[in-house]
């Protein structure tokens, strides 16, 4: 009998071909068998966790609608910005986890709107960042970079660059090497962000913390806090320079790929994102704290300034009564002394004494 001709009886089910995308997968049907709980216990818990953090922006974006903007443009932005990441994320993972195309199967859109949350996360860290420098006056950035125009400009075009990149590769394959600009791009944004954090915090912790002879508690911690913000977006730059130089990368070579490594490395992808966002509400919403430092030390030194104004007068009074006195003395020693000369010289003559008489009165008014 032909070997070929006897069917394939063996119990090991045959990969599939995976969906037109250059980055690798698991192996789906396996892998749910091995994840069972996990499964559901990775999508809809951080689908839930994200729609928490999605509700609790929108709330505080309403808020700030409803009492208008008075030059809140930043605050706004940045809760309209995590509203939309932690919603986009939160919906990919309750209808469609990690386009799989079951539930919807417009993937492109899933797609796309599940590859906005870089910009959306990066945009966040920024404007967090320039509200930082906008209260506590410090000069991190050129003073454009805190225009309502050049912050659209910049976080519009990270937006616009992600969708045209999935869109392109979408329809061309070949195009995979717009996914590595996109990471690339994401690694030197996010990497600037995190060193911006450093130094905004070391700046606060010199010039508005310093100055007290017992640093507060609670300064102490708003300090660590941007710094963990800081830290955070390293990591999450290192696990993107991971994904696309490792198995999971656009170049890896291969279609599918370890179904653990795969479950654990989104995992602690979406940990890192959970962690990003509740730094950059804290971090945000404690900045009344910078204001309030800022404030009180604008009168303290608006008070300093007024008593070197009034040291600075009393000076002033002080130098001038010293020079009239000074002069009146002069003057007055001068004029007794031509007097005693002039009674020596007409000595006996009483109209003349009368006359000397008469500037001396005069001289001791």
């Amino acid at each position: 009998m032909d070997p070929e001709s006897i069917p394939n009886t063996s119990s090991e089910p045959e990969a599939p071909e995976p969906e037109e995308w250059p980055e690798p997968a698991p192996y789906w049907e396996n892998a749910f068998q091995e994840w069972r709980w996990g499964w559901d216990l990775h999508v809809y818990g951080f689908a839930t966790l994200f729609l928490a953090m999605g509700v609790y922006a929108g709330y505080f974006f309403v808020l700030q609608i409803y009492h208008g903007l008075d030059k809140k443009y930043l605050s706004v932005s940045l809760n309209a910005v995590m509203l939309l990441l932690c919603f986009t994320r939160a919906f990919v993972l309750y209808f469609d986890p990690y386009h799989q195309g079951h539930m919807i199967e417009a993937v492109l859109f899933m797609r796309i709107i599940w590859s906005i949350g870089s910009p959306c996360l990066t945009s966040a860290d920024f404007l967090v960042l320039m509200s930082l420098v906008e209260t506590s006056h410090m000069k991190l950035a050129p003073p454009k970079l805190q225009k309502l125009k050049y912050i659209a400009l910049i976080i519009g075009g990270h937006f616009v660059i992600v969708m045209i990149t999935d869109t392109v590769v979408s329809d061309f394959v070949e195009a995979k090497a717009m996914l590595l600009m996109c990471q690339m791009l994401f690694v030197a944004w996010g990497t600037t962000l995190a060193i911006s954090y450093f130094v905004v915090g070391r700046q606060l912790d010199i010039k508005l913390f310093s100055h007290k002879l017992v640093k507060d508690k609670k300064d102490k911690q708003y300090v660590y806090l941007i710094y963990a913000s800081g830290g955070t977006n390293i990591f999450l730059c290192g696990l993107m320079l991971y994904s696309a130089f490792g198995v999971f990368g656009v170049y890896s070579g291969g279609k599918f790929v370890d179904k653990w490594h795969w479950f654990m490395f989104q995992t602690v992808s979406r940990i890192l994102e959970g962690i990003a966002c509740v730094l950059i509400f804290t971090v945000s919403a404690k900045r009344k704290r910078v204001k309030k430092t800022v404030e009180d030390m604008e009168r303290k030194d608006q008070s300093t300034t007024e008593t070197l104004e009034v040291s600075r007068n009393n000076r002033r009074q002080s130098m001038f009564s010293y020079l009239r006195d000074t002069y009146f003395n002069v003057n007055k020693d001068k004029i007794e002394s031509e007097i005693v000369e002039e009674l020596e010289e007409d000595e006996g003559t009483a109209d003349r004494e009368a006359e000397i008489a008469a500037k001396i009165t005069a001289s001791q008014k």
